[in-house]
């Protein structure tokens, strides 16, 4: 698939994961829990917040600063970090999932944005199976391999789980092809999240069958995934 570029503000990159690749730069720049101060990175995310099809919601009534912070209430494992809003007058942070808001950009709008609908709610309705997958190979007392690059992980760092063969869009694409489309899957937006969970329980059956008996899983560091070419 060619590269899609995405514009916000004033910035541009040449694609997703060349904007994704620079909000993880900034993040990485400040200690977990410890706030974005750097007047360049909070215009960045600023103007990030802009896109975001929850804006409203997520700006509230004006945000105070950005913070990064563990990623807990979007399910994510142990170790990870993302960044997160402080809005005025409100002391819960608020998940900001600015993969999400990128990804939406080149099509706002548009087929695209269903599409991410629907891959987040199976992302996460497998959530379970890649925790225990984790687990399991750190248990094993065997090293922990990149499936992409063939490295040594750290076990004590961040890991991501990848779909190694078949590729997650492939993943998913073959399973709404069999459910009818994605129209034909309901979701609903957690509160206060990006995320979706599937709202059929005989959906979600399906679906994690589906992918107990198709995914070929792996283990990479959160940079090599996010540098991985999507597919088509």
């Amino acid at each position: 698939m060619a590269a899609q570029p995405v514009a916000f503000g004033s910035y541009n990159f040449p694609s997703v994961n060349k904007a994704k690749l620079e909000c993880n730069r900034i993040r990485d720049k400040y200690i977990p829990n410890g706030r974005v101060l750097g007047s360049d990175d909070d215009a960045f995310f600023r103007a990030l917040v802009e896109e975001h099809r929850h804006r409203d919601e997520k700006i509230g009534k004006g945000i105070e600063y950005f913070q990064v912070a563990p990623t807990k209430s979007l399910r994510a494992r142990s170790g990870n970090f993302g960044v997160w809003i402080k809005q005025v007058g409100v002391e819960e942070l608020v998940d900001f999932g600015y993969g999400g808001v990128i990804e939406g950009i080149p099509d706002a709008g548009g087929s695209r944005q269903e599409m991410n609908r629907v891959d987040r709610a199976l992302r996460g309705a497998i959530r379970p199976a890649t925790d225990r997958f984790l687990a399991e190979q750190k248990a094993s007392g065997a090293p922990l391999l990149s499936c992409l690059s063939g490295a040594v992980l750290d076990s004590s760092g961040s890991i991501d789980v990848v779909h190694d063969s078949p590729r997650w869009g492939q993943l998913v694409r073959d399973f709404t092809a069999l459910s009818g489309g994605l129209s034909q899957i309901e979701t609903d937006r957690l509160d206060r999240s990006l995320g979706e969970v599937l709202v059929d329980e005989k959906v979600q059956e399906s679906w994690t069958s589906f992918h107990e008996e198709h995914a070929v899983l792996g283990l990479a560091t959160p940079e090599e995934n996010a540098a991985r070419p999507r597919l088509a």
